[in-house]
């Protein structure tokens, strides 16, 4: 979980509370926009400190991460070495 105040940056080049998005927006990447498919609120629970190719993410034990098999897991279950899927690319 993260906080409902983090600002999520927009394609159009806006930016807005996480809790302000919905479905159907798009988000802006670093390989373009990405069209946001679902939500969901977090269970509260301690943090766990991700770090990918220099990116930090911080996120909830059950926060759902698409591993690069194509399986959703939960981000307590992932171990170093794991490959993660974005929408354009494999980290």
């Amino acid at each position: 979980m993260i906080s409902e105040h983090t600002l999520i940056a927009m394609a159009d080049g806006s930016m807005r509370p996480i809790k302000m998005v919905r479905v159907g927006n798009q988000t802006a990447t670093r390989h373009g926009g990405a069209l946001v498919f679902d939500t969901w609120k977090s269970v509260e629970g301690s943090f766990i400190r991700l770090s990918v190719q220099g990116y930090k993410l911080e996120v909830s034990k059950d926060c759902p991460i698409l591993a690069a098999d194509g399986m959703w897991r939960r981000a307590e279950t992932l171990k170093e070495g794991d490959q993660i899927l974005t929408t354009k690319c494999a980290w």
